[in-house]
């Protein structure tokens, strides 16, 4: 959608602000015959709705409020690098309290990644079991159109982030920037073979081995996966490998950073809540990709019956 594009020139990676969201307003009221009709009503709507936020139901009250990392720093190795000493002095993950924070009767660890590209950040340890169950979840709900994955991915990380956190979990959002080659038999259309950048959520995960960061990718994969299963899938040549982004920020962040920094918490304090803006912007993706994935459908039932199947 060409909507998107516009947005995401400044759009980079925390919440329009409310002269930005009403700048774009303005540009599609200037020449409305370029926009269509859902990108004329979401024009209004982000208008609106910039500049609100809601309250997380899981506060991030621990999380950082240092400023956040240069994306640019985070390069494939050092990132790899990072991760592992963040997993390895982690301790016992601490129980989350239920009292205010966490809905009615459900209780999950949490445990704190540091040195993400949003600096320190709560995300919730799931059982194996547990971490499958949200998956199958995740790939049966209609609403995150797995069937025309080509475009949508932050937004399906994005609602799906709030989904859980009403279940009383929290995710984070694993990033990768580069020359990211789509797996031949998960390509819509053949001609297009790549991505400039992925986005899927990511849940701590209690192993056999101990706690591994697990992502949630049903665009890719049929069950969670390592994050290095997962990056290594995308980055197939060492020359990607060299290249590539990769980096994690919490559940509130909606784009890449593009070598962006984010905003601390302690700077801005609406950077860990839910900005209304980011919400109809991931919602109008998600209908946009509803559509495309019924138009392939249908496509592909008459092309069958051209071929007499």
């Amino acid at each position: 959608m060409y909507v998107l594009l516009f947005l995401f020139s400044f759009h980079f990676s925390w919440a329009l602000t409310p002269e930005e969201a009403c700048q774009f307003k303005e540009a599609v009221q200037a020449a409305p015959d370029d926009f269509s009709s859902r990108d004329r009503m979401m024009a209004e709507e982000l208008c609106s709705a910039a500049g609100h936020y809601e309250e997380p139901l899981l506060p991030d009250q621990n999380a950082s409020k240092k400023a956040g990392t240069s994306a640019a720093m985070t390069d494939y190795s050092e990132f790899y690098q990072s991760l592992s000493k963040s997993l390895n002095s982690l301790n016992k993950p601490e129980i989350c309290d239920p009292k205010e924070n966490a809905p009615k009767g459900v209780v999950y660890p949490t445990m704190t990644l540091a040195k993400t590209a949003a600096g320190n950040i709560p995300v919730s340890v799931l059982t194996e079991d547990e971490a499958k169950k949200i998956f199958s979840e995740f790939a049966k709900d209609e609403r995150y159109a797995f069937g025309a994955t080509q475009n949508g991915c932050y937004a399906r990380a994005h609602i799906f982030a709030q989904q859980m956190e009403k279940k009383g979990i929290r995710v984070a959002k694993m990033f990768l920037e580069g020359e990211l080659i789509i797996p031949e038999d998960k390509r819509q259309y053949p001609e297009n073979y790549m991505w400039n950048y992925h986005v899927a959520p990511v849940v701590a995960v209690q192993t056999k081995k101990g706690i591994e960061l697990h992502i949630l990718d049903p665009a890719l994969y049929d069950k969670p996966v390592p994050v290095k299963q997962w990056t290594d899938k995308l980055l197939t040549t060492p020359q990607a490998k060299k290249e590539a982004l990769a980096y994690i920020t919490d559940r509130f962040n909606l784009g890449p950073l593009r070598g962006e920094t984010l905003p601390s918490a302690k700077n801005e304090p609406n950077r860990l809540k839910w900005h209304a803006a980011d919400t109809v912007q991931a919602e109008q993706e998600l209908d946009a990709r509803r559509e495309e994935q019924s138009m392939l459908a249908y496509e592909r039932e008459q092309l069958k019956r051209e071929k007499g199947l």
